[in-house]
């Protein structure tokens, strides 16, 4: 191996202990960076390499923190309205304004037909301005009459979040509607939102649609497939 095939580091170390041979001085500073410089330039692909080694660093990183706050806040997690019982639950972190978590739900109910031992909980995630905590306090307010999965699948479908409409869903769905204008103004309903929002960023949580499955977080949408391994994999686990 020749001089310039050498690492920089066993360069850099040669320079400064060979001895006179090589360097009769100690290099400086300039010297040194003079040195590194011209040998990344003549061997790009280490950055390259140096990169993929960071982001895997990171990324294990990353990972190893998902699982610590997973362990943390698991009863969290599984706490909130829930539709079905098992033993497994997906977790889904969900704005009624995001395009995807309305794209992503006929996914999601065929993984609940398909899946009857699987426990979904949805959180109240609202990052989308004023109808998106709207819509949140609604359902929640609808939890405390036991109608909270019938307006959830209603306001899936409405385009008008206003005040108005929300109560006009509601009374449609049976709810009374004097309470649940209250109940949506409530101290406890806004609580709970603030408590998914620190829940949320606990998890590293920053988009709707996120899930929870097993011991996994998957930012974005899930498509039939993903479901599909996703809700296996934890199956194995007994998650």
């Amino acid at each position: 191996m020749s001089f310039k095939q050498m690492p920089a580091w066993l360069v850099l170390s040669a320079m400064f202990f060979c001895g006179p041979a090589l360097h009769a001085q100690v290099p400086n500073k300039a010297e040194i960076e003079k040195t590194i410089r011209e040998y990344l330039l003549e061997h790009p692909e280490i950055l390259l390499e140096m990169s993929q080694t960071l982001q895997k660093r990171q990324a294990a990183s990353k990972r190893d923190q998902a699982q610590s706050a997973l362990a943390a806040h698991r009863s969290e997690l599984v706490a909130d309205t829930k539709e079905g019982e098992g033993i497994v639950t997906v977790v889904e972190f969900f704005d009624f304004r995001c395009g995807y978590c309305k794209k992503v739900n006929p996914a999601m109910e065929k993984m609940m037909v398909n899946n009857p031992d699987v426990r979904v909980v949805y959180k109240q995630y609202p990052i989308l301005g004023e109808d998106s905590t709207r819509a949140a306090q609604a359902v929640l307010a609808a939890a405390k009459q036991g109608g909270y999965l019938k307006l959830h699948h209603a306001l899936l479908e409405a385009h008008d979040l206003s005040q108005a409409a929300v109560e006009k869903i509601a009374a449609d769905q049976g709810l009374d509607v004097q309470r649940f204008k209250k109940d949506m103004a409530s101290e406890d309903v806004k609580a709970e939102i603030a408590r998914t929002a620190e829940l949320a960023s606990a998890l590293n949580i920053e988009a709707t649609p996120s899930f929870v499955i097993g011991n996994e977080v998957i930012p974005g949408a899930i498509d039939d497939d993903g479901f599909k391994r996703l809700i296996a994999k934890a199956k194995a686990a007994s998650f």
